[in-house]
């Protein structure tokens, strides 16, 4: 019987508008859809997106089933489960106990840049997780903000994360811990991301848009 439980921790939003602008006072936001495709399951079938600079992407995309196993407190058997083509772990300090979706993303950019995700699953707890991808393979742990995992356990609400990031490729990594609406966790979420790169002016980056920003044409 898999135990499950809560994770830890709220979204790392760093550039989030102050209270009280009003919606028609922000920019709009041209996304370039993308709908999940399976299986990405693995690193050797993670989907692939190109982010540049004037090309943010909107990735619409269904978890089967949400759940999580954590190994400090259940132990060995909640020990990561491992990517079959490259061995590494997938996920942070425990298992999860449904879907997995993973998108292969490579920055393109010749100016410093910061990599903004906005993302929602409503009604879960989830994790929207970055590791360097050197190769074709993953590096074995995601990149850490005070030693938790950039995009660990945000929700139930939207929120999202952002980070400086060199141009190269790099996988994240998407999965559900936790029902919070009182739903089967074994039916299908929805979730939305919207993944944009951001440039510095003037020793500042430009704002993060977020998923209830009005969109372009």
């Amino acid at each position: 019987m898999l135990l499950l439980c809560a994770c830890g921790g709220w979204p790392r939003w760093q550039h989030i508008d102050p209270a009280g602008v009003p919606l028609d006072a922000l920019p709009a936001t041209d996304w370039s859809p993308v709908v999940e495709s399976e299986p990405n399951d693995e690193a050797a079938l993670a989907q692939a997106i190109t982010l540049t600079v004037d090309a943010p992407t909107r990735v619409a995309g269904t978890l089967a089933g949400v759940g999580w196993c954590d190994a400090e407190r259940w132990g060995a058997a909640c020990l990561p489960a491992t990517d079959p083509g490259c061995g590494t772990p997938i996920g942070w300090g425990g298992r999860y106990a449904a879907d997995v979706d993973q998108y292969a993303v490579t920055v393109s950019a010749d100016t410093p840049v910061r990599l903004c995700v906005a993302a929602a699953v409503p009604g879960a707890v989830f994790d929207v997780l970055l590791l360097p991808l050197p190769g074709d393979c993953p590096s074995a742990d995601p990149i850490l903000v005070d030693d938790t995992p950039l995009g660990w356990s945000l929700g139930p609400d939207a929120g999202g994360w952002s980070t400086a990031i060199a141009p190269g490729r790099y996988l994240l990594q998407t999965a559900g811990a936790l029902r919070t609406d009182g739903g089967d966790p074994a039916a299908e979420v929805s979730y939305d991301l919207g993944l944009s790169l951001q440039v510095e002016i003037d020793g500042a980056y430009t704002r993060c848009p977020s998923l209830t920003d009005p969109e372009g044409a």
